[in-house]
């Protein structure tokens, strides 16, 4: 895995992302509202930040409802870091 270590991403910056895109509309926490549950990614890629990033930039639903378009560059590596490594 290549995520960060624990404590080292922009956590607020991150949530502050996550918030203005809105993932929460299509990710619970815990429990699947459309998409897989943030913990479910969370233990499917066990910190390869990467690979949640390939999936956020290549994914038909998150292109079509715009998540795509609106993140710029670093802040797919800031999502994505904080999905990858969140409580582990």
């Amino acid at each position: 895995p290549t995520g960060a270590p624990l404590g080292t991403i922009d956590e607020p910056g991150a949530k502050a992302v996550i918030e203005r895109v809105g993932c929460g509309q299509c990710h619970g926490y815990v429990k699947k509202v459309v998409g897989p549950p943030m913990k479910r990614i969370n233990d499917k890629y066990k910190g390869d930040w990467e690979c949640v990033a390939l999936r956020l930039t290549t994914t038909k639903t998150h292109k079509e409802e715009g998540v795509t378009a609106e993140l710029k560059k670093n802040e797919f590596k800031l999502i994505a870091d904080y999905v990858a490594t969140r409580n582990r």
